[in-house]
């Protein structure tokens, strides 16, 4: 299981949408229990998490 966790991370698709997101994106704080998005609804933005954690 360990070894399969977060695999995608080796993928360089996603250093490219890591740069994109530093370079081009508006840096933005969520606070605890903040929604990113909401289940349901069309999501309009995405990002990078820079630190923290994100909960689902």
């Amino acid at each position: 299981m360990a070894n399969n966790f977060n695999s995608y991370i080796d993928s360089p698709a996603v250093e490219f949408w890591r740069e994109l997101c530093l370079r081009e994106g508006t840096l933005r704080h969520f606070d605890k229990g903040e929604d990113f998005f909401t289940a349901g609804y069309v999501a309009r933005y995405f990002g990078y998490i820079k630190s923290g954690t994100l909960k689902h």
